[in-house]
């Protein structure tokens, strides 16, 4: 309409410019598909002035054929390429005259897309002469242009001629009469955008199309202006470009209303997002609603989901239903504006009170085609009214609650805007100038500081910080106001703005607080919650993610996004599923929940929960499916920690004899741990009452325990802890320690107890066994000759045990301080002693012993040492040493004994290459004497412990040498082993071991102790023995083996050489009786015969020979698959022939370390005798496989032949002439020799067979 009522006001300035002809002007809006025609247009086309024209009639019933053709494609062409026309038609009138017409058309572009289509029209039927027609033409598209605010331009690049349009000239402010020129014309573009413009030109030239784009002018005068410009590249038949053409259209106006537009609907969306309203369209037609966002808000619905009338009823209260019907059509017939209130019901059954106010919107014909409005949440305000109302205040308060206006700040020019209402919340009057200060004066003084800050911080920032704070206005009223806003910059001037609006909050300050605190928390908890919202329109595959959906798949929002995409993203493991689901929800109509993973591009993998609803159509299609995705990934893990902890803290409650439990007195309900349950003897899951718990309780001790509870209940305190004991079973007591807490309600009342219980049984005992242990220890001390002794370093006192007065010859009891302590040490030490002690309380930690002579009255010396520990204040200063202090006189003079005889046992050990060592079980430590340190190769004196000990353990002993050690552990038993020893040099020695194992008095293994004998002269000799035993028996094998081929060679050449034999000497006395020469040829002939058979014979039987005499070459990994190749290549007639197929499969070992020839040979004998004895009835089929025995490589050879009687001929199968077939080349051969080539490389060859069946050779290769 906006657009329509412009095009008015151009026909009215423009009617002086139509007295040449008769101007029709026209506009086609491609956003909206709506077509205008002037009046003049109309009478042109001879149609009422009602009439309005569809898309289709925008130019009118053209009548030629190929008018048309070019009417639509050059139509089409400015759409599509943004290409100006100018077209000469003919048409027929709605009263049937024939009229020529004249059509300019000006296309206009927004955001690289035609929006508009301007132009106008003239009926030139009536002039013949052509300079009329230019005329027209000419005034016809200046008209144009000035409608369309632009100019159209021209460059010859050939001649570098630039021509402007009259209009082009005005938008440009230059002058007519003026020259014109690329480089003019580049000077009037702003400073800023003219690289960018140059670069367009260049490319144009370069790539021939000229790309549309949007830039800034500045005319001489400073004023700037906005261009969109387009063009087209005009090249010759070479390909050359020859000139420019385009048009400019000044959209300054049009920016400007876009930012005018943008704050508006800014300052709407802080409208309604403070007053909870939201605003509808609804077309009649369609029966559809268009919402705002905030209004889905309002309805807690997903933003973008498709509303209409019966969709709504569903959330209309029932009772008000009929009068939103009624409401509705009173507004549709009266055509005004209608408000009423109603209420609305949540799918969560909340009931919200709406507040409407709606509009009619007509046609040129006055009828209603569309409702418009705003919806508006008045629920809280009713509820504060309600409330008021009881209180008998008589002030509108929900009015107040909403009050609020609008402003505008522009920090470097100080230019303020106020709405009329922020005047009349500050109480200033309208006449007066506001700037800044006059809002900063208001501010209360308290205030001021942190609002300048905030506000100091939106302006660095570029983000408003949202605050609220007090004024006092004039009259010395206090207020309360909210400031919401936003921070952006003017397209005009380019300044920074603080824009936004200011809510009287006074009244109800204590309330929006709390209300912000809790959206504050809503917030963070979305985000802690890791949801993400998602749409899917299933006819378009359009799926729209929100920006936290896309954070948690990690998917960029600039790529594209389908449903393929989504599924991408679904872990392999859970894909076919959910697709399944999604499948059968779409047609069963339920979308159901779902807990799948996903794996992001990074690899990282996900854990999703996902629920949804699917909206479908009358005919039940799915049209759309929506919903969330929560990211549980965390809420997985810590679910797996919490039950994780969850055991352990039943382990730890068990391991350290612990309950916990809660009890609320008014109920007496209580509630236990399992552990609580075992300590008392209860079973598990028993409702627990005070009086099943005061049962248990030791008799002697339930006055204890109620006194206990009945303080706790009447102080609202525990803070001592409670010991009593129990009865367990029949005769078991035990003992127990209670701590409990009590929880209050905000009014003082105790709601309930909880604490934690303790077996103590042990502790009990252990106090008592430590008293006992107080009294052995004295006497201890006095065995030992050890006392101990106490120093407050505050206070400087000093305490000794009776036992260590005794050691320094003192009364027991008498007066002891440090002075009396340092005089009795010998001169010799005191130094070093008064040193030590010194850096000890000045805190080195590390000093603990202390060693030095003391000098007893009666003048005798005696050694003294002392052990020593600090403690220290909450500062970190010593304020106590403890410790103890024995006499080692004597055990000094014991150790010097036996020092000296461990140097004796040293050098015996050196002597015997024995070592002694002893394990410390518990923590793997060792002790070694100096020669276990040289039979192992350490070096004398290091730390040892197990580790250490195998790394200088040979490799293969060292599994050996862990398990005796654990052997011995377990059952306190040692038994005796050799292992050997790996030098740092590489030098391996052997160690005989020998220990035993010692227990505590529970039978616990504590140490191991034992020797270690250095044995490798003895095993080397052994070794020496044993290769002499080896090689003697090899010998003998070898020897044996020999003369086993050797009887066998010899059977064989006496049975298969004896026959032709025979049979040459019995031919020889044949040849020497006959007398008949025809005889006599007949018999040479046979002789031939049986000499080839016996050489046959003869080479079998020495490549047999050479095969067992002579050493053979390995090749190792002979791959499997070259040799089957190979042999198939050597038989490839005959494989052919028979039609023969080979299958094979060597997956499971692909290659052998073996002789080629040998292995060649195998394969050549075995496959050719498959072909050789196949079955006449079938094709020849022979499948070959190959598989790892042990560290052996086995062959099967399979075939579907004759097969073989075994059972006939099985013990001569290998046999050297054996055949067992009659066939022509049969010669009892190649099994032979394949037998002794598989038995010269140390491997073995069997056969299975069924007669008719087949035939399958097993070869072992080794």
């Amino acid at each position: 309409m906006e657009k329509e009522n412009t095009l008015l006001e151009k026909n009215k300035l423009f009617s002086a410019t139509k007295k040449v002809a008769r101007i029709g002007i026209f506009q086609l809006d491609l956003t909206s598909n709506s077509v205008y025609w002037n009046d003049d247009l109309k009478e042109i086309h001879q149609v009422p002035l009602s009439f309005s024209p569809s898309i289709e009639e925008l130019y009118g019933n053209c009548t030629n054929v190929f008018q048309k053709e070019l009417l639509f494609n050059l139509h089409k062409e400015a759409i599509n390429e943004g290409i100006p026309f100018e077209i000469s038609y003919e048409i027929l009138t709605k009263q049937g005259q024939k009229r020529n017409l004249r059509t300019t058309v000006q296309p206009i572009f927004k955001a690289g897309r035609c929006t508009n289509l301007h132009g106008t029209t003239v009926e030139v039927s009536q002039f013949e002469n052509s300079n009329i027609e230019t005329v027209q033409y000419t005034e016809q598209l200046n008209t144009a242009e000035i409608l369309a605010n632009s100019g159209s331009w021209k460059w010859n690049i050939i001649t570098d001629e630039l021509i402007w349009s009259d209009n082009f000239y005005t938008i440009f402010d230059h002058k007519r009469d003026t020259p014109i020129s690329y480089d003019v014309y580049l000077n009037y573009v702003h400073k800023e955008d003219r690289k960018k413009i140059s670069a367009k030109f260049e490319s144009a030239l370069k790539n021939k199309i000229f790309p549309e784009s949007i830039y800034r002018i500045q005319l001489a005068d400073g004023i700037i202006k906005t261009l969109n410009s387009s063009g087209k590249v005009i090249i010759n038949e070479k390909g050359d470009v020859v000139s420019l053409m385009g048009t400019c259209q000044d959209i300054t106006e049009q920016v400007a209303k876009e930012q005018e537009l943008s704050e508006k609907k800014q300052q709407l969306e802080l409208s309604e997002s403070i007053n909870k309203a939201g605003s509808w369209q609804f077309t009649i037609a369609s029966g559809e609603f268009k919402w705002s966002d905030n209004l889905y808000t309002n309805f807690n619905l997903g933003i973008g989901e498709k509303m209409n009338f019966e969709k709504l009823k569903k959330f209309i209260h029932p009772e008000d239903i009929g009068l939103i019907k009624e409401k509705l059509e009173e507004t549709i017939k009266e055509k005004k504006s209608h408000t009423f209130t109603h209420r609305i019901i949540l799918k969560n059954n909340t009931i919200k009170t709406v507040r409407v106010v709606s509009d009619a919107l007509t046609n040129d014909k006055g009828e209603v085609v569309e409702l418009i409005g705003t919806t508006q949440d008045i629920t809280k305000r009713l509820d504060v009214e309600k409330e008021l109302k009881e209180k008998n205040q008589l002030l509108d308060f929900a009015e107040n609650l909403t009050t609020m206006g609008y402003w505008k700040y522009k920090p470097e020019t100080d230019d303020v805007f106020w709405s009329d209402n922020l005047y009349t919340i500050f109480d200033i009057s309208k006449k007066k100038k506001i700037t800044f200060d006059t809002y900063f004066d208001k501010i209360h003084p308290a205030d001021k500081d942190i609002i300048k800050t905030k506000i100091d911080q939106s302006i660095s920032e570029h983000k408003f910080h949202d605050y609220t704070h007090r004024i006092i206005t004039d009259n010395n009223i206090i207020k309360t106001v909210q400031i919401l806003g936003k921070a952006t910059y003017n397209t005009q001037d380019g300044l920074q703005e603080l824009l936004g609006a200011c809510l009287d909050i006074t009244e109800t300050q204590t309330k929006e607080l709390e209300l912000a605190q809790k959206n504050h928390q809503l917030n963070s908890a979305e985000k802690m919650a890791k949801i993400g919202y998602w749409h899917w329109n299933t006819a378009s595959n359009e799926v729209y993610w929100s920006d936290n959906l896309h954070a948690i798949y990690g998917h960029d929002k600039n790529k594209p996004l389908n449903f393929e995409t989504y599924i991408s993203y679904i872990h392999e493991d859970d894909r076919a599923a959910i697709s399944t689901k999604l499948s059968n929800a779409i047609i069963a109509g339920d979308f159901p929940n779902s807990t799948y993973k996903i794996q992001l591009n990074d690899g990282s993998i996900k854990t999703i929960k996902s629920i949804g609803k699917i909206v479908r159509n009358q005919n039940g299609e799915v049209l759309e499916m929506s919903g969330t995705c929560q990211d549980i990934t965390s809420l997985i893990r810590t679910e797996k920690e919490l039950k994780e902890k969850n055991r352990l803290l039943s382990v730890s409650e068990e391991m350290a004899m612990m309950g916990s439990w809660k009890w609320n007195p008014g109920t007496g309900v209580s509630t236990w741990s399992d552990n609580l349950y075992h300590i008392y003897g209860i079973d598990f899951h028993t409702p627990i009452t005070i009086e099943l718990f005061l049962s248990r309780v030791h008799p002697n001790d339930v006055d204890k325990v109620n006194n206990h509870i009945a303080n706790i209940l009447n102080t609202h305190k525990s803070e001592e802890t409670l010991t009593f004991r129990i009865t367990k079973g029949t005769n078991s007591i035990r003992f127990l320690e209670l701590i409990a807490e009590v929880i209050e309600d905000e009014y003082g009342n105790i709601l309930e107890l909880i604490g934690s219980t303790q077996d103590v049984t042990d502790k009990v005992k252990a106090r008592k066994e430590i008293k006992e242990k107080n009294q052995l220890l004295s006497y201890a001390e006095e065995i030992s000759n050890m006392g101990s002794w106490h120093w407050d370093l505050d206070r400087d006192i000093l305490k000794w045990s009776d036992n260590l007065y005794k050691i320094y010859g003192l009364e027991v009891n008498a007066t002891i301080n440090m002075e009396k302590f340092y005089s009795q040490i010998h001169p010799d030490d005191i130094a070093q002693v008064k040193a030590l002690i010194t850096e000890s309380i000045n805190g080195n930690e590390k000093i603990k012993l202390l060693s030095f002579r003391i000098i007893l009255d009666d003048g005798s010396i005696r050694s003294i040492e002392s052990r020593a520990e600090t403690k220290k204040n909450r500062l970190g200063k010593v304020v106590e040493m403890v410790g103890t202090a024995q006499d080692i006189t004597e055990k000094l003079k014991i150790e010097k004994d036996i020092l000296e005889k461990n140097h004796m046992l040293n050098f015996a050990e050196e002597l015997a290459m024995i070592g002694y060592w002893q394990l410390n079980v518990a923590n793997d430590s060792f002790i070694w004497s100096n020669n276990m340190y040289r039979i192992f190769g350490f070096e004398i004196g290091i730390t040892m412990n197990f580790d250490l000990l195998l790394s200088h353990t040979h490799p293969a002993d060292r599994e050996l040498v862990m398990y005796k050690k654990q052997n011995a552990i377990a059952t306190k038993k040692f038994e005796k082993f050799t292992q050997r020893i790996l030098h740092e040099d590489g030098e391996i020695r052997f160690s005989e071991i020998v220990g035993k194992v010692i227990t505590d008095k529970e039978g616990n293994a504590t140490k191991i102790i034992g020797s270690s004998r250095d044995i490798t002269e003895e095993i080397l000799a052994q070794q020496k023995i044993l290769e002499t035993n080896k090689n003697l028996e090899e010998s003998t094998v070898k020897l044996t083996a020999q003369n086993k081929q050797l009887a066998e060679f010899n059977q064989i050449t006496s049975h298969n050489l004896r026959a032709p034999v025979s049979n040459l000497n019995a031919l020889l006395k044949l040849y020497n009786k006959t007398q008949s020469e025809g005889k006599k040829i007949e018999i040479f002939e046979k002789f031939e015969v049986v000499i080839e058979r016996l050489t046959e014979t003869l080479n079998a039987l020495v490549e047999t020979i050479t095969i067992k005499k002579n050493g053979v070459e390995i090749i190792p990994k002979l791959d499997f698959e070259q040799v089957l190749l190979k042999t198939k290549q050597t038989l490839a007639a005959t494989l052919i022939e028979t039609k023969a197929k080979i299958t094979y499969d060597f997956s499971k070992a692909k290659n052998v370390d073996y002789n080629p020839i040998y292995l060649e040979s195998i394969f050549l004998n075995l496959i050719s005798n498959a072909i050789k004895y196949r079955s006449p009835d079938r094709v020849p089929q022979i499948f070959i496989t190959s598989k790892k025995d042990s560290n052996r490589t086995v062959l099967e050879f399979k075939d579907n032949g004759l097969g073989i009687d075994l059972k006939n001929h099985g013990n001569k199968l290998f046999g050297l002439n054996q055949v067992f077939h009659k066939h022509p080349e049969s010669k009892g051969i190649g099994l032979f020799i394949t037998k002794a080539q598989v038995l010269a490389m140390g491997g073995s060859i069997t056969a299975e067979s069924d007669v008719n069946i087949g035939s399958t050779f097993i070869v072992t290769l080794n």
